[in-house]
């Protein structure tokens, strides 16, 4: 088929690319387009979450993940924490830096998700259309896993004190995290070709390319087996270990509760206080969890049943469009909100954010203070010195002439004695 215009151009391949868009057009006929009802709401409810909601949420939660790693990371946070708690203390950590990079991923759709599928090569548009579904999807299945990770080291602490003892060291914490990373950003490497590059024409001195489904698609074989065993890597696994775990620690915080309440350990006020602790940061993990099951696995499991395990027909269904646009929202919230949560649930996290910003305030305060006062002071301290200066010469002279008077005197006593020596 012969291509005249750019118009011709995006017509055709949005009705090609109609698994992956976010718009469609309806009966094409020649260069005309009908629109359909349901097509205008999917487009308006698409418009809005695209330039206002998600920038919103991608900013709150680069500031909230930022604030996030600045509290964990300071030396009195970090001191207080025991050696039972720094399996979910580094977990935390890791898991604040791989959302604040999933956000900062995520924000640049506001700017270049146009929907154009022709674009100049060396274009930023370009490059991020191609690469954005990788860089999204391997900060997001390091999020998961960091919280799968994270929670089998804390249900071992807690419900296997004794074994976990000898396993859960410094090193072993470091080297979990590190293969956990390592290991989904291997299995993620298929998402960076799920679409290419082709180029179709020149205009302007600038190649222009074609976007378009590539190898690893959902339209060919490859792309079939790996979005099989990336499914049960990224959703079904970590989704049955994550309710384990989690309905373990809620047992445990349960008995915890209970002998609390019989007064089991009220006769040591330390042991008391480093259980409540402990307490608190298990009912923070389990509530880090329940929300990531709750806000994540609704898109993991749309996308599912929309491309791998096609139960659902996205073909001229824009309500389908719609609720896939609202569960992308709930998955960007989930990385977004933890600040919200953590300040919520965690007492000591709000109290380290607190005398955080205290010292902010009074620091800028007191810079605000000596900016002001530093033209007075100089003025009252030239005189000082001027002052100091000339007491330093006088203390200078009244000593050369004491020291003047004594040699005089020290003179004299050795004359006068020396003229008695011969008169005798």
């Amino acid at each position: 088929m012969e291509l005249t215009s750019e118009t011709a151009h995006n017509d055709i391949i949005t009705n090609t690319w109609e698994p992956m868009a976010t718009s469609r057009l309806i009966n094409y006929q020649g260069n005309t387009s009908h629109y359909d009802q349901d097509y205008v709401i999917s487009r308006y409810v698409t418009k809005l979450a695209m330039s206002y909601v998600i920038p919103t949420v991608c900013c709150f939660g680069i500031a909230g993940n930022m604030l996030i790693l600045i509290v964990l990371t300071r030396y009195r946070v970090r001191r207080t924490v025991s050696t039972a708690e720094k399996v979910v203390h580094a977990g935390l950590i890791t898991m604040a830096v791989s959302d604040l990079l999933f956000n900062i991923s995520v924000l640049p759709l506001a700017f270049v998700a146009d929907g154009s599928l022709i674009l100049p090569t060396g274009s930023f548009h370009l490059f991020y259309n191609l690469y954005s579904t990788g860089l999204i999807t391997t900060f997001s299945l390091t999020s998961t896993w960091l919280i799968v990770v994270t929670a089998g080291l804390r249900y071992l602490g807690v419900c296997h004190p004794l074994q976990s003892r000898y396993l859960i060291t410094r090193k072993a914490i470091f080297i979990s995290i590190g293969v956990i990373c390592l290991v989904c950003v291997f299995v993620n490497m298929p998402q960076f070709l799920i679409q290419k590059a082709t180029p179709i024409y020149e205009q302007d001195g600038h190649v222009m390319m074609l976007i378009d489904l590539g190898p690893y698609s959902h339209e060919n074989s490859r792309g079939v087996i790996y979005s099989w065993i990336r499914a049960f890597f990224a959703i079904f696994i970590p989704g049955i270990l994550l309710i384990y775990f989690n309905t373990r620690l809620l047992m445990a915080l349960r008995t915890s509760r209970r002998l609390h309440r019989h007064h089991v350990i009220q006769s040591a006020v330390t042991v008391r206080r480093e259980t409540g602790s402990s307490n608190r940061l298990t009912r923070t993990l389990v509530a880090v969890i329940i929300m990531f099951i709750v806000l994540v696995y609704p898109d993991s499991l749309l996308d599912f049943f929309t491309y791998v395990a096609p139960l659902i027909d996205i073909k001229n269904n824009e309500s389908v469009m719609i609720a896939r646009v609202i569960v992308n929202m709930l998955q960007i919230t989930n990385y977004a909100f933890n600040f919200v949560l953590y300040c919520v649930m965690n007492a000591t996290f709000r109290r380290a954010l607190r005398e955080l910003v205290c010292w902010c305030v009074t620091a800028h305060a007191h810079h605000q203070n000596v900016d002001q006062m530093s033209q007075p002071c100089h003025k009252l301290f030239n005189p000082l010195l001027n002052n100091k200066s000339r007491y330093l010469d006088n203390s200078s002279m009244c000593q050369r002439t004491a020291v003047t008077t004594a040699t005089m005197s020290t003179d004299t006593r050795v004359v006068d004695k020396h003229t008695n020596c011969s008169e005798m």
